[in-house]
């Protein structure tokens, strides 16, 4: 699930793959993966932006990116998308 929803957010429109990890320590657990591969964390910093990071199983960060303002709609579309499909919470 890790890998397929890594995928998803590389489809999001302004998508910008980010090596430092600034807002590491502030994002929040958004989806725990339902087959335990790892979760899904998010922090919106104070300009607004969105900031999503994916790790796996061992806490190892495999994906951390952000869009501007005009994407940010594609970006909260596909982080749905991904609660919904593989969230270990979500009704199947």
């Amino acid at each position: 699930m890790v890998e397929k929803a890594i995928k998803r957010l590389y489809e999001v429109p302004g998508i910008t793959n980010i090596s430092h990890h600034l807002y590491l320590d502030k994002a929040s657990v958004y989806v725990k993966f339902k087959d335990g591969s790892g979760n899904l964390r998010l922090f919106i910093n104070t300009l607004k932006v969105p900031h999503v990071y994916i790790f796996d199983k061992k806490n190892v960060c495999l994906f951390a990116g952000y869009v501007g303002w005009i994407h940010s709609r594609g970006l909260e579309e596909a982080i749905s998308g991904i609660k919904k499909d593989f969230d270990e919470d979500s009704a199947q």
